[in-house]
């Protein structure tokens, strides 16, 4: 369901931005026209909407006469959307909060260094100001010259100072801001003086390259480069050269003692047996004699063995019957 807007005027539009500079908050700037901060956001979607259909802000029903100073006409101000009205209020908002934050930093006799807090007693009751002046008549003045100068009736324990109106001054006392907090807004507010840690230099080296069609230039090599290509072109010009690889065969020098049989020297590489069957050391050994298993069977504890095959004799032996 749509929400009706019935309640939009210049006149509230004009009193919510003027709300906004001070408050940025929508719930309580809504409460000036007693509906809800969706009203708002209604009354600045519409003024918007209005400004992207190219309606003449003359024309236009979201349109204010703002700002307005005090004891000027307000015909006589031009006319601005809503929501552009809205914009430069929190704007505004901003830079007084800022400016507020500042003063903080200021001397405590040009009101800075802390915010005002009001005294009260011990039982709860506000304290008020005293005048210095009074108090010390009311000290030193006598009956006579008291009454002349107060009144008859003045009574002398009344010194608190009064303003324009005769009301109270409440008593206000500046307290100082910690000093965690005034290290935050020096370095929060000045950070290339007091936040050194934060700056940043950064040495950076851009490299542009253009593409050029048509008569192109060619790319200038270096001397460096140039001297190393002519010496490489003389190398490879001279294959017979001292310093060339070599590519027949090598004769591999023997090690051992000349002294020893031929075969015991190293061959060249062309000469040399290309598996291990045709070295001329080669041999095969032949197979090892497999024994016999072991017998653990028990043995026969008779000594007559006649006609008990108990297997040849040895090799030298003979058969004893």
């Amino acid at each position: 369901m749509a929400m009706k807007n019935e309640k939009w005027s210049r006149e509230i539009g004009a009193k919510i931005a003027d709300h906004l500079t001070v408050n940025p908050n929508l719930t309580q700037a809504a409460k000036i026209a007693a509906g809800s901060p969706k009203l708002v956001f209604l009354w600045m979607r519409n003024s918007a909407r209005d400004q992207q259909d190219g309606v003449p802000v003359g024309q236009s029903k979201y349109s204010i006469r703002w700002p307005v100073e005090d004891g000027i006409e307000p015909n006589s101000v031009p006319l601005v959307f809503f929501h552009e009205a809205c914009i430069q209020a929190q704007r505004i908002f901003r830079l007084l909060a800022e400016s507020q934050v500042r003063s903080l930093l200021a001397s405590p006799e040009s009101g800075g260094g802390g915010h005002l807090r009001q005294v009260f007693d011990g039982s709860g009751k506000p304290a008020w100001e005293v005048d210095p002046i009074k108090a010390a008549h009311a000290l030193e003045m006598d009956d006579f010259d008291w009454s002349i100068t107060y009144g008859e009736n003045a009574r002398r324990d009344d010194v608190y100072a009064r303003d324009e109106r005769g009301a109270l001054i409440p008593l206000t006392v500046r307290d100082p801001i910690p000093s965690q907090t005034l290290i935050h807004l020096i370095r929060s507010l000045f950070g290339d003086q007091y936040n050194p840690s934060d700056r940043k230099e950064v040495d950076s080296k851009h490299q542009v390259e253009v593409l050029v069609i048509g008569d192109k230039k060619p790319k200038q090599q270096s001397s460096l480069r140039a001297d190393l290509e002519a010496r490489l072109a003389e190398v490879r010009a001279n294959p017979n050269r001292a310093t060339a690889k070599p590519n027949g065969p090598v004769a591999m020098i023997p090690h051992a003692n000349p002294s020893d049989p031929p075969e015991r020297l190293t061959a060249t590489v062309d000469d040399a047996p290309r598996t291990l069957a045709d070295h001329p050391r080669a041999y095969h050994a032949p197979p090892s004699h497999v024994p016999k298993p072991v017998n653990y069977a028990r043995p026969n504890p008779s000594l007559d063995h006649a006609g008990v095959g108990v297997g040849a004799p040895p090799v030298g032996g003979r058969r004893v019957s």
